[in-house]
């Protein structure tokens, strides 16, 4: 990923670390001697003290979410160091060996393209030779090694899960979720729990990635049944974090089916499993994933609080978006954080209608101008686009409903209207605009 867009550091010091050889959030994250970095990249020690903090808990994040096929790929190539020291000793096959070979490669080549994840220019090289390794070693271990050959299948499903979600043909999101389910005939819970929670989580995501493709709700309830199997075993006194991981991803499977439905029961669960993994994903422990949380609390919350006549939900959606914006800074993570304001904005704004009060539609306008700022810096065409539309709104609100207060939110912040405008103008006409926010 790239350091501007994670850190809000500026192009000139972000050109500065990147010809001192720091050119990723993992790059950075792995630097030891800040000392040296200061003095190649010119840049003040207590920034790139600063940075390398942020970037370090943004790889923790990212490896806790992924953490299923990293941990399992630590405990298999111990594993797999186990079986060469004995295989010689003990004969075993050629076939064997090869595939043993072929399935230490697949953990090489998935772990190399889990290291790029989240740069633009991501390649697929490293997953298509993992999914290529993987599958040469299936036939053998399937023979004589039935646990080593469930775990090959969870581990393919994690490299075709990856390549899936980077394409927009879903063949690779099919085929994932039948290694899971293929997995899952030899990992059962009687026999490997832990191992049968892990790949249920994992087929949650590949059903849930499947799911918000499709107009329908099949994958996305298969999903929530696959990280409700998983959090049988992923107790929070077993696990903890990974109790709260599952809780979390359960609540975007049921947000999103709650979306789809004009029953209200779906998003009321939603906010019950958000709040379960607040529980864990504690702002002391986990400042980042809190904040994601509180942001993804904050939207169900919204959606809940738009389909009901009174204001509790709104009033503790915008309390969960004020809680993600503490951790969630313009400094730290500017277009997440112009994200959460654009959110924060249309919850402000229906706030203010129901309760026919024109300061909240300000603080609805002001968010929403704070968002397509730093979204339109950013390059952000998605919210920056929603921004725009919201913000265009709520002037024409404040204008028709309080003519007479003639707010002053709006007159002050005539010529940043006016390049919101401009900028939406030319959108259109170059056929940029997201088809979700043309308008």
């Amino acid at each position: 990923m790239r350091l501007t867009r994670l850190f809000g550091i500026s192009p000139g010091y972000a050109a500065q670390l990147e010809r001192a050889g720091v050119r990723t959030i993992s790059d950075l994250a792995s630097i030891n001697d800040l000392t040296l970095l200061s003095a190649q990249s010119q840049t003040p020690l207590d920034l790139v003290d600063e940075w390398r903090e942020e970037a370090r808990r943004s790889v923790a994040a990212t490896s806790r979410r992924r953490k299923i096929t990293v941990l399992l790929a630590a405990v298999v190539i111990a594993l797999l160091t186990s079986i060469g020291v004995r295989s010689y000793k003990r004969g075993i096959s050629p076939r064997l060996d090869e595939a043993l070979v072929n399935y230490n490669r697949g953990i090489d080549l998935y772990n190399e393209a889990l290291a790029e994840l989240g740069q633009p220019e991501l390649s697929r090289t490293p997953l298509h030779g993992a999914i290529f390794a993987y599958h040469a070693a299936l036939p053998e271990l399937a023979r004589q090694r039935p646990r080593l050959w469930a775990a090959a299948q969870n581990n393919l499903g994690a490299a075709l899960t990856m390549l899936g979600q980077r394409e927009s043909d879903s063949l690779h999101l099919h085929e994932a979720i039948a290694a899971y389910r293929a997995a899952l005939l030899e990992r059962t819970r009687e026999r490997d729990p832990l191992d049968w929670a892990m790949t249920q989580n994992n087929l949650g995501n590949a059903l849930y990635d499947l799911g918000e493709r499709e107009a329908g709700t099949q994958h996305l309830t298969e999903a929530i049944a696959a990280y409700r199997a998983a959090l049988l075993e992923y107790t929070r006194e077993r696990d903890p974090l990974d109790w709260a991981m599952s809780q979390n991803n359960l609540g975007a499977a049921l947000t999103m089916l709650g979306q789809r439905e004009s029953d209200n029961l779906h998003l009321t669960e939603a906010i019950a499993a958000y709040r379960a993994a607040l529980l864990e994903y504690t702002r002391e422990r986990d400042p980042l994933d809190w904040a994601t949380t509180q942001d993804t609390l904050g939207a169900a919350l919204d959606d809940l609080g738009k389909r009901e006549a009174g204001t509790q939900h709104l009033t503790e959606a915008i309390a969960a978006y004020h809680a993600a914006l503490m951790e969630r800074t313009r400094e730290r993570v500017p277009l997440d954080w112009a994200a959460t304001q654009n959110k924060l904005g249309s919850a402000l704004e229906t706030l203010g209608v129901r309760k026919r009060n024109p300061e909240l539609l300000c603080n609805a306008l002001q968010s929403e101008l704070d968002a397509w700022t730093v979204s339109f810096a950013g390059g952000d065409i998605y919210n920056a686009s929603m921004a725009v539309n919201n913000g265009l709104r709520q002037i024409s609100l404040l204008a028709s409903e309080f003519k007479q207060t003639s707010p002053a939110c709006v007159t002050q912040h005539e010529a940043l209207i006016q390049k919101m405008k401009t900028w939406k103008e030319k959108m259109k006409a170059w056929k940029m605009l997201p088809q979700t926010v043309i308008n």
